[in-house]
């Protein structure tokens, strides 16, 4: 029987609760906008799990919930509305219900809002415009301290309420039902992986990912379809805690952890045919739990591999919120390190195999994330025959498209802009083979140092392996912990009317990007989403003159470039140089263009056009970049630089798009932003691009499409001899 992770949602029930009291009848006339006393008869709706209990639920008493009311916030609106502004904000220290609490005199329904627990009198409620600025007042949340505060040992939250009333009656009781503003979960993990012919695992730390990092005061209003509204900088990871962290139950292996977390409100998602993909197809900026692990290699016991397991939280199986005033508590069983190609839930993490995935000509390298452990890749050569083979290949050769009988082949690091000391930051797995059916395989260590490298492959020209070809294929490796492939499951988010209802969707460390106009709703981009920085960018700032990720490409171009950084040269001592076009020896500069990646073909003149000089493979723009059997701008390019499952867009892919420049400088240019939506902006940093013999250093905004044409050019036209960026879109299927 498959083994894998064995999940239990106990409890997880949310209810919203507010008291509305009727209109109050005038006994006698009182004078508006005059101060009124009032009763606040405040009631703490208990946590779900604190009524619901079940029998398998651990509750920790150094956790438990402070259910009292220490200090409040009374405010007071002008009317029900969102544009209704404050009349009025009170501080109070303390709490007593038989108190009275001043009000303002009304004769039309008013919001009163009561924010309770604040233990602090200097909150800005006061300066807040009308009830939509302060309904959007926050703390920050950097970790989980930051939600509560401790009283006695105890957590105690922040809690609110509201009331629509009308205030023309001295001595009224307004019923309030608080609810906190943060939501609890309780994870029990039990590990059995020792009890098991599994291999056995060790579980180090526990956290909790995708945490909003703002926590609103006030929530008790009914939450729209996605709460919090995606903004810049919106989801924080909690600091893990260690395994031993966690309270034991009966044994090492079973341990309780107790987590608080901002309410979340990510949304709902069908269940998958195989519900272990669950994962697979939750909605971004959901928060899930992440156990990280190890367990020692079956080849070689003295290397660790890491295990990683993410559990989205949520009521159900397709549910993914945590609302407020929710308790949530779930059983979690490991038994197995389980297969990620059948269970979404565990992280590849000890061997990510690329074989299976679309061929491309980069890869996105994400290094572990469990301190002490490396982590394998394997690249197929494949795109070796495509190119090669004497079929249907660009150029039939037999012996480059590695086909069986030859003399096998080696692969090496060409460029890298990391330093690489081999078996201590970097070790080859396999780094030989005899087919086009074989990969090559290498191995980081967590700490390995993100960035760009270059790894090529020859052939062998002898049976004795001393004599080697000239490069007939390479990769480029993207080693960052950006991870977009979530997006490839996306849908954008639409109203009834088919209207967009968001742009920026959450990735690991980052997001993904849609463009608000025609093309992108039933066009060529339909569905599709693209990246928020360009290909091996390590963030989405300004261009830092010789600072690592801003390499360029040649339209038509598989391979980056990277002249303006230093760059680490690999065994064949292979730099960056410039040639010209009419003197690569080459009748053809595509065949050059592959034996030698990391030159930049010059143009025969200044600004000139093609370097490409081979009608039949690349001088005519129609052909998707550069590649004469491709002819629909959707369809993925044998050149296309972009990593699997993503591809180079399509002409006009920032048509429409206004861009404002940074008015701060960072290291002395600056970038241009798009607005994508209120407070969301794509960022396109200025630098420097490649142009004719290596120099030029024109300020530009300008990417690559298919059709070798580019956007933001700032007028410099579309020479295809430049070197320009790359943005990647999804690769979708198309009719």
């Amino acid at each position: 029987m498959k083994r894998g992770i064995k999940i239990l949602i106990i409890a997880a029930v949310t209810v919203l609760m507010t008291a509305c009291s009727d209109d109050r009848i005038m006994d006698y006339s009182l004078q508006e906008s005059k101060p009124v006393n009032v009763h606040l008869a405040l009631n703490v709706v208990p946590m779900t799990g604190d009524v619901i209990q079940t029998r398998s639920a651990h509750i920790d008493e150094a956790t438990q919930e402070d259910s009292e009311i220490h200090n409040l916030w009374v405010l007071q609106f002008r009317g029900t509305t969102a544009a209704d502004s404050l009349r009025e904000a009170r501080y109070y220290s303390s709490y007593d219900p038989t108190q009275m609490f001043k009000l303002i005199a009304s004769s039309v329904p008013n919001s009163v809002v009561i924010v309770a627990n604040t233990f602090d009198s200097l909150i800005a409620f006061s300066h807040c415009a009308d009830m939509a600025e302060f309904i959007e007042s926050y703390r920050t949340v950097s970790e989980e301290r930051n939600l509560d505060s401790i009283v006695a040992g105890k957590h105690c939250a922040l809690m609110s309420a509201y009331q629509d009333v009308t205030l023309n009656e001295a001595g009224l009781t307004l019923n309030f039902n608080l609810l906190r503003t943060i939501c609890k979960v309780d994870v029990t993990i039990t590990n059995t992986t020792k009890e098991t012919e599994a291999r056995d695992v060790d579980i180090k730390s526990v956290t909790v990912c995708n945490v909003p990092s703002r926590s609103f005061f006030f929530n008790s209003y009914s939450l729209p379809s996605r709460f919090p509204a995606k903004f810049d900088g919106d989801r924080i990871d909690y600091p893990a805690m260690d395994w031993t962290d966690g309270t034991r139950l009966g044994s090492d292996e079973q341990r309780s952890f107790t987590f608080y977390l901002p309410v979340n409100k990510s949304g709902t998602a069908p269940l998958p045919g195989n519900p272990q993909q669950r994962n697979a197809h939750a909605p971004d900026g959901a928060t899930y739990l992440c156990i990280l692990g190890t367990y020692d290699d079956p080849a070689d016991p003295s290397i660790k591999r890491p295990v990683e397991y993410n559990i989205m939280l949520g009521d159900n199986n397709t549910d993914y919120n945590l609302l407020p005033n929710g308790k949530y508590s779930y059983e979690i069983t490991i038994d197995d390190k389980a297969d990620a190609q059948t269970d979404s839930r565990q992280v590849e993490q000890a061997l990510v195999d690329f074989c299976s995935w679309e061929h491309a000509n980069s890869y996105i390298i994400n290094p572990s994330t469990v301190e002490g452990t490396w982590k394998n890749y394997r690249i197929p050569v494949t795109r070796c025959y495509e190119f090669w083979n004497t079929f249907d290949g660009y150029y039939k050769d037999a012996d480059n498209a590695l086909l069986p009988g030859g003399y096998g082949w080696k692969v090496e690091i060409i460029w890298s802009e990391m330093p690489i000391t081999y078996d201590t930051n970097f070790k080859w797995v396999t780094d030989e083979g005899n087919t086009y059916r074989d990969y090559f395989e290498f191995a980081l260590p967590d700490d390995f140092e993100h960035g760009n490298m270059l790894i090529g492959i020859r052939r062998y020209l002898d049976a004795g392996h001393t004599q080697l070809s000239d490069l007939i294929w390479s990769w480029h490796m993207w080693v960052t912990d950006y991870d977009p492939y979530p997006a490839l499951n996306y849908s954008p988010q639409v109203d009834n009317a088919g209207n967009e209802l968001r742009f920026a969707y959450s990735v690991k460390n980052g997001d993904v990007h849609r463009y608000n106009f025609a093309s992108w709703k039933t066009g060529v981009y339909k569905d599709c989403f693209i990246m928020d920085r360009n290909l091996g960018m390590l963030s989405v700032g300004p261009y830092v003159n010789k600072g690592k990720g801003f390499v360029y490409y040649q339209w038509g171009r598989k391979d980056p470039m990277a002249p303006r950084q230093t760059i680490y040269k690999g065994p064949s001592n292979i730099g960056y140089s410039t040639i010209s076009s009419g003197s690569t020896g080459y009748t053809d500069n595509v065949l050059y263009s592959i034996s030698h990646p990391s030159v930049y073909i010059c143009s025969l003149s200044l600004w000139g056009t093609n370097y490409w000089q081979k009608i039949s493979i690349s001088a005519n723009v129609s052909f998707p970049w550069g590649d004469p059997k491709v002819t629909d701008s959707r369809q993925k390019s044998v050149y296309d630089p972009c990593p699997p499952g993503w591809r180079v867009p399509a002409r006009d892919v920032l048509n429409n798009l206004t861009y404002n420049l940074s008015s701060i400088l960072v290291n002395g240019v600056n970038c241009a932003y798009y607005n994508l939506t209120d407070n969301i902006s794509a960022v396109f940093p200025q630098g420097n691009m490649l142009c004719d013999r290596g120099g030029g250093a024109d300020s530009q905004k300008a990417l690559w499409c298919t059709n070798g044409s580019v956007n933001w050019s700032n007028g410099t036209g579309d020479q295809n001899a430049c070197g320009r960026h790359v943005r990647c879109v999804t690769d979708k299927p198309f009719d």
